[in-house]
């Protein structure tokens, strides 16, 4: 998997690759054959306007598929913002450190998506998403609306206060049982209104109930990634800055970054070549000369 983060002109902000190897014996290529893959993957993004393409390729057949996504964060913390709302068939626990990054893990678990978002009527629906920028006021008397709609006529309304899914207001995580859903296409349209029955925000999703007994849900690809003692997220939004130009910026958070894992080589050769944007040069010595020394 290779992916590509660039500015909206072309300039590229970070890029990786990740190898996901795939081992089965005939037993479970048979159990797998009418079932896929998912993987799941995450990665801290500093604010901006951006471009991110994804490339997938199979070594083995040497075919391949590709991805492009807009993404745009915001850098207006004051501003009351809401995600996209996510949907999920299951919350799996999970058994890796809290520091850990897992993709879609949250503080109760993490939750299994379907890129169709095709469910059962037995499953439950999870729906998540968070909400940033709420002040005192909001977030003790504001209520989240849950509408969903069958064939544009509305089916269901459920309103909640916010503080009914999240002490904080910000990560709302609520459940809905599909039982007496039937088969058939929906769509479901979040609102956050306030004590006066104001709409502040809104947003919406698709999904579908399956008259299918049985779905083939996708065998997950999930990798563990170990925060090294919470550096990892600060190292790459550092790196991040550089390549966009904020250098004073990126040393910032690469000096923190070195300064938590003095002996991890990436470390050092982000903050010796931030140091040397900022023509720094006496200091680059005393960070890389340790590795060569040990070499």
């Amino acid at each position: 998997v290779n992916g590509v983060l660039t500015t909206l002109s072309g300039q590229i902000i970070y890029q990786y690759e990740k190898i996901y190897s795939v081992k089965l014996n005939q037993e479970q290529f048979e159990i797998m054959r009418d079932s896929s893959f998912a993987i799941y993957d995450m990665f801290p993004l500093i604010p901006g306007s951006y471009k991110f393409s994804i490339l997938l390729k199979n070594t083995v057949s040497k075919e391949f598929t590709s991805f492009e996504k807009d993404i745009y964060i915001s850098e207006n913390k004051s501003q009351v913002q809401m995600t996209p709302p996510l949907l999920a068939y299951g919350l799996k626990q999970s058994s890796a450190s809290p520091s850990s990054l897992i993709p879609f893990r949250i503080k109760t678990g993490q939750l299994l998506c379907s890129p169709g978002n095709i469910f059962l009527k037995n499953d439950t629906l999870y729906v998540f998403f968070q909400i940033r920028g709420l002040n005192d006021n909001l977030r003790d008397n504001a209520k989240i609306n849950f509408t969903f709609f069958r064939r544009e006529e509305e089916f269901l309304t459920v309103s909640k206060k916010l503080t009914e899914y999240s002490e904080t207001g910000e990560d709302i995580l609520a459940d809905f049982s599909l039982r007496d859903f039937p088969a058939s296409d929906y769509k479901l349209v979040l609102s956050l209104s306030d004590q006066n029955n104001q709409q502040i925000l809104t947003g919406s999703k698709h999904f579908s109930v399956t008259p299918v007994r049985q779905i083939a849900r996708p065998q997950i690809f999930s990798k563990v990634i170990s925060s090294v003692k919470g550096a990892l997220v600060l190292y790459i939004k550092g790196m991040q800055h550089l390549n966009k130009g904020d250098v004073r910026k990126g040393s910032e958070l690469l000096e923190k970054t070195f300064h938590q894992n003095p002996g991890i080589i990436d470390f050092a050769l982000g903050l010796g070549r931030a140091n040397m944007l900022l023509r720094r040069f006496e200091k680059i010595e005393s960070i890389l000369l340790p590795f060569l020394d040990s070499s």
